[in-house]
């Protein structure tokens, strides 16, 4: 089965595109690109990647240029559902991933963990092998190093990569430093799935606290994460949600009139 048959639909929001995956559809995915040797880019959206696309034509080519996007933010469903779409589920790298261990641990899928803090690469992988224990980690690297293309250093993590020959490729740098990495360097990465992973190591490996399940269960997961980090997220959340709406609200009244 090709991999675009696993997609339910693929919809436009802001003129990106998403394709409505399920959990269950993309590990499928991920696995049916490993078992046909296909080197693929798997990138996600949320309300503050949408609005960084909006701001910079560099970064939404990099979504574009992706081969598939999934929805990994509530607000962007509730866009989808303004705009009479559908998006079955919002797929969050720190619920997700872990279950991506254990279907990776039972197709025997190896992964490599790049970014993070010096370490934190090695803690998430601890809490990754508690729930996956057989699971295949060949390799991690922390995300302070030299990125620019063709740097000794930049070179030096490829090397180590590609002599992993991972399955999966976890990149989590931050947005949008990680969608431009991805991007310059795909065609040097021997990996048959590339995912951009923002903070999702931080999360599993515990350096940042995650907001509640009453929060992160009913689309106030952005309200938990920034009164856990008031100081780095207020302008991402309070101004970027503002933008988002009025960016929404336009499009509305674009559609009524067409």
């Amino acid at each position: 089965m090709p991999i675009k048959d696993l997609i339910m639909d693929s919809i436009y929001i802001f003129d990106t595109k998403i394709d409505c995956f399920t959990t269950e559809s993309l590990n499928n995915c991920i696995l049916k690109a490993t078992k046909s040797a296909e080197h693929i880019i798997i990138t996600n959206v949320n309300v503050h990647a949408l609005n960084i696309a909006a701001k910079y034509p560099k970064f939404k080519k990099t979504i574009d240029m992706a081969d598939y996007c999934f929805c990994d933010g509530h607000g962007v469903m509730i866009a989808a559902r303004v705009l009479g779409k559908h998006i079955p589920e919002k797929i969050t790298y720190a619920d997700w991933f872990p279950k991506l261990a254990v279907y990776s641990e039972e197709h025997e899928l190896k992964i490599f963990l790049l970014g993070g803090k010096d370490g934190i690469a090695n803690k998430a992988a601890k809490r990754l092998k508690e729930v996956a224990p057989k699971i295949k980690i060949v390799g991690m690297h922390h995300g302070f190093f030299d990125k620019q293309n063709k740097s000794h250093e930049n070179d030096l993590v490829i090397e180590k990569i590609n002599n992993a020959k991972p399955h999966i490729l976890l990149v989590c740098f931050g947005m949008p430093v990680q969608e431009y990495w991805i991007e310059e360097n795909r065609r040097k990465i021997n990996a048959n799935v590339i995912l951009n992973g923002g903070a999702a190591l931080d999360y599993i490996g515990g350096a940042i606290q995650r907001p509640p399940l009453w929060m992160t269960s009913n689309g106030l997961e952005w309200l938990g994460r920034m009164l856990i980090e008031p100081r780095r997220l207020w302008k991402r959340y309070i101004i970027g949600n503002i933008i988002f709406s009025l960016r929404l609200f336009k499009e509305v009244i674009k559609h009524k009139k067409s």
